[in-house]
């Protein structure tokens, strides 16, 4: 409270500590001993030029408080809000979103700290003003940025991971070197990672949790530079145990992933659980394949839309239709899920699979049948098989025109035949010098001719495809 007038407050001196009371404007405090000289007190307190003074009255004391010109606060009671602010902090929200269009990135930070209304139309997740604020400030002073943040992330989130001048998130620092790792949504430099990374192998000891709970927290198989872990030879059963799966965990979001898990008691709880955390998991992996392609990009290294890694992609696909069938019957007694969660999760199956289809058809209307591979300069160790649709049961009889020009453009020789395997999973072509084995991947009613997988030649010699 502010005092602007004279004010009386009755105190007790006492050798001991006392209780206060605090009762309407005064403050009346009670100790358990009342003994002292009241001429000495008087003494030894200085009087007011304006007008205080002190009298006494056995067995209190009454101090004449002049009028101050600060808050006074007591212990306790809440901080004290100044009323006149500046005129600004009334700014009407459609006024600040114009004034906030010519604003610096930093501007824009250092005006989200300066008051509770300031930082409540520039921190609020679900406003899109506010994400349209952050947004335009992005395409102007970071147009090197030109992917938008994912699902997970808001606008000013977003841009605070991409400031990489601003160095560490975690030591601060500014003088290292740093990498973001989009997996984690950190922005960290080599030591700090190393630091707050384990290995399913160190983990496992350390948090008795069933071994399939690690598939739905965000796990990396790259270090800090980019390199991948090397898997270990064995089976592949065994490959997919958290003790030797050889992926990196990020210690304090795996910490706070088995907390929640563990705080979760039924069954059926911790089912669904396990279903949104796999649903952000798939999300967390396409968001960063979608960067790392990107990025290749940006570098000047060749690859092609559709390689950004079947392999993930086809076990995205093999998961959706897995659970789909396990929970298309909400009847039974043995599913904990419910019909509202299971109807959304099979829509973001759906979704997924229309993605890949859609993202076929770009591939052919882009590409057309050569795919762009013919251009000049490209190096040869970069170049791989063409992608060709293959649409309806006839593959071969419907495509096969397509297929022998695609096919003649890459080897530069001429096809003799074509046969598609009996269990339509492979594509053999023949040439007059060797003999090329191609894979057949299946997206819905989609039919890709994949990479080839080797080539047999005349003298013998077997030649492997290796991917990029």
């Amino acid at each position: 409270m502010t005092i602007k007038t004279a004010t009386k407050i009755n105190v007790l001196i006492s050798i001991q500590p006392a209780k206060a009371i605090f009762h309407r404007n005064e403050i009346i405090i009670r100790p358990t001993i009342c003994d002292f000289d009241a001429s000495l007190i008087k003494d030894t307190l200085p009087l007011r030029s304006n007008g205080g003074e002190v009298t006494t009255r056995a067995p209190t004391i009454t101090i004449t408080i002049p009028p101050l010109d600060f808050p006074l606060q007591i212990k306790g009671s809440p901080t004290p809000r100044p009323k006149n602010l500046s005129p600004f902090c009334n700014i009407t929200p459609e006024l600040f979103v114009e004034f906030c269009k010519y604003l610096h990135i930093d501007d824009l930070f250092a005006l989200s700290q300066v008051c509770f209304r300031f930082q409540s139309l520039l921190c609020s997740k679900d406003s899109e003003a506010t994400q349209d604020i952050w947004r335009r400030a992005r395409s102007v002073w970071l147009p090197e940025i030109t992917l938008g943040p994912p699902s997970d992330l808001c606008e000013k989130t977003y841009i605070e991971l991409c400031l990489y001048e601003r160095g560490c998130q975690l030591c601060k620092r500014r003088d290292v070197a740093v990498k973001i790792i989009w997996t984690f949504r950190v922005r960290t430099c080599q030591n700090c990672f190393l630091m707050n990374t384990m290995s399913g192998h160190d983990l496992t000891p350390l948090n008795w949790i069933p071994h399939h709970i690690y598939s739905y927290i965000p796990s990396t198989r790259e270090d800090w530079t980019g390199e991948k872990l090397p898997e270990q030879e064995i089976s592949p059963v065994l490959r997919n145990h958290p003790i030797f799966n050889n992926r990196l965990y990020w210690f304090p979001q795996f910490e706070q992933k088995v907390n929640e898990w563990k705080r979760i008691g039924t069954a059926g709880g911790r089912r669904q659980w396990e279903i949104r955390q796999r649903i952000k998991f798939i999300e967390i992996e396409r968001d960063f394949i979608l960067r790392e392609r990107k990025s290749a990009e940006k570098a000047g290294l060749v690859q092609h839309p559709a390689l950004t890694c079947y392999d993930q992609r086809d076990a995205q696909l093999r998961f959706c239709e897995e659970y789909f069938r396990q929970w298309s019957n909400t009847n039974s007694p043995s599913n904990a899920i419910t019909s509202t969660i299971s109807n959304n999760f099979c829509d973001k199956c759906e979704l997924m699979k229309l993605h890949y289809q859609m993202m076929d058809e770009e591939i052919k209307e882009k590409n057309r049948f050569v795919y762009g591979f013919e251009e000049d300069g490209q190096p040869e160790e970069q170049k791989t098989s063409p992608k060709i649709l293959l649409f309806g049961l006839e593959t071969v009889t419907a495509n096969i025109e397509r297929i022998k020009y695609a096919l003649n453009v890459q080897f530069g020789g001429e096809v003799e035949s074509i046969k598609l395997s009996q269990n339509k999973k492979f594509c053999v072509v023949d040439f007059k010098e060797m003999r090329v084995y191609y894979e057949v991947l299946e997206v819905g009613s989609v039919r890709v001719l994949g990479g080839w997988l080797f080539v047999e030649k005349a003298d013998g010699r077997t030649r492997h495809h290796k991917r990029i």
